[in-house]
């Protein structure tokens, strides 16, 4: 009589790795802040102004020969009202499978919702909630049993296994909710983070075989912060801390960030590499390579075995992950909106309300040089007050400059002063939006001097932004040296064109 001799070894790997599927799906992958990650943390979906789509796929080795891989997309969108950002939503699909023949599987369809509260012009805080539909099956088509053993022959697939478990299947649906704080800087880049979920409270019934298993709840903490900045070069510690079932796993690491100012630079975002290490406690060490661009991000990381307990199977991994993302541009206002905004302004009073700017220089509408390239006269506002009436705003009402010394971006103490009552007259005319476009002289290339025009408009925004303007109604562009106010033929020329322009139009 045959005797069924790798039954027992063969349900507990199954039930084994069940197990350890179930319970690592979430921190798996080990890019998982390559963007915001509503499947570890559904308050993600709300933290980011842009559109992200994630490709995450893994190939994880375990003791035994056998091989996890996992494949992941996932998309997260903000929800906006007029300007304002409110929300976000997000959608994940996931497939894990084991062997060459894909006897395990486990997949996964899930849906994020979030509610983003501004809590000051920097902080910000979101709460999140998520649903999945998860799918696991076990396939024992290529599982042999002593039922079908001939002696001096073999297996033989073509008799029966003296087992009835082929295709079992378990279906449910599990549900999370994650509260995520998060700063970010004058360039909205986040600074600090401070996450904590709940995941699968529900604890919906997997089992295979008819009987009760409940799933166990996962609990995850997550923080991270930037700890130094200097020029360039940046450096950001994480942590992940994930409890389910009575155990704990622990992950820390380091994102070291180096931003490069080259020939692929763009007008508005720099190119960025970023070396991360993690090292997750008892398990392995992961180490990626990251390279940011103004629209994607692409990540390849290795990970090795760094334990010396022996219950750990984890032997190496690779994986590599790829998003692209865009920002969302916020919708027209409704046409019935606009025309009730414009009555309420005819509405309004007529009277003028004067603010007083010093020391600006107006900019003229055509400033031609006469033959001998000398400084055209220009007007400057020193005491008297510029009287604008409410309703009758137009983009070429007032135009202003903010000069710089030669390769400088910082904004001197008269200017100061002059933005400190440009901040006043915008409380004043809350209907406004100012520009500041950025320009240089010609001295230096066009590369540099692109970089050096942006980054003087992203100084004075920074000067307004602590002084309370909203973001929103600030806009930035760089102009280089392609846009001289002067003939760039002498040193005093040459500083009129080192220059902020600072115009308003209506909102």
């Amino acid at each position: 009589m045959p005797v069924n001799i790798i039954r027992l070894p063969s349900l507990l790997f199954i039930f084994f790795l069940s197990a350890f599927s179930s319970s690592a799906q979430s921190p798996l992958f080990s890019q998982y802040r390559v963007a915001p990650n509503a499947t570890l943390n559904p308050a993600w979906a709300a933290a980011s102004p842009d559109w992200w789509v994630v490709a995450h796929y893994r190939r994880q080795n375990l003791d035994g020969g056998n091989t996890f891989r996992s494949s992941q997309f996932s998309a997260t969108r903000p929800l906006l009202w007029g300007k304002q950002r409110y929300g976000g939503v997000g959608v994940s699909v996931l497939d894990d499978r084991t062997g060459e023949a894909g006897w395990y599987r486990f997949q996964r369809v899930g849906a994020s919702l979030a509610q983003d509260i501004a809590l000051t012009r920097q902080q910000r805080l979101s709460l999140g909630f998520n649903a999945n539909y998860q799918v696991k099956r076990i396939s024992t088509e290529n599982i042999r049993t002593g039922s079908q053993f001939r002696p001096g022959q073999g297996f033989d697939p073509a008799l029966t296994s003296g087992e009835n478990m082929n295709d079992l299947q378990a279906n449910y649906l599990s549900l999370g909710t994650g509260l995520l704080w998060y700063v970010v800087d004058r360039d909205q880049a986040t600074t600090f983070y401070a996450g904590l979920s709940w995941l699968d409270f529900n604890r919906p019934d997997e089992s295979f075989f008819g009987s009760v298993q409940p799933l166990p709840s996962t609990l995850t903490i997550q923080n991270g912060f930037r700890v130094y900045q200097k020029n360039r070069f940046s450096v950001f510690p994480e942590f992940l801390l994930v409890h389910q079932a009575g155990a704990t796993l622990l992950n820390a690491g380091s994102r070291f960030s180096y931003e490069l100012r080259n020939a692929f630079a763009t007008n508005t975002t720099n190119p960025r590499v970023d070396l991360v290490t993690r090292y997750t406690l008892n398990r392995n060490l992961a180490l990626a390579l990251q390279w940011h661009q103004s629209s994607y991000v692409l990540g390849v990381n290795f990970d090795v075995g760094a334990s010396t307990h022996r219950a750990n199977p984890f032997q190496n991994a690779f994986e590599v992950a790829l998003a692209w993302h865009q920002p969302v541009k916020p919708k027209d206002k409704p046409q019935w909106k606009r025309r009730r905004k414009k009555r309420d302004r005819r509405d309004r009073s007529h009277s003028e309300i004067s603010v007083r700017i010093p020391r600006l220089t107006l900019l003229p509408p055509h400033s031609p040089v006469d033959s001998l390239g000398k400084l055209p006269e220009v007007s400057t506002v020193t005491s008297p007050l510029v009287s604008i009436p409410k309703g009758k705003i137009t983009t070429s009402t007032l135009d202003l400059i903010i000069e710089f010394s030669f390769n400088q971006t910082l904004v001197n103490s008269t200017s100061e002063n002059s933005l400190a009552n440009i901040t006043q007259f915008l409380r004043q005319h809350p209907n406004l939006v100012v520009t500041l476009t950025g320009h240089t002289d010609n001295v230096g290339g066009n590369e540099a001097n692109q970089r050096l025009s942006l980054a003087r408009a992203r100084q004075v925004r920074r000067f307004l932004l602590d002084q309370q303007v909203a973001l929103e109604r600030i806009h930035i562009e760089g102009k280089g040296e392609s846009e001289p106010l002067y003939p760039n033929t002498d040193e005093a020329l040459r500083a009129k064109n080192r220059r902020v322009e600072i115009s308003f139009s209506p909102n």
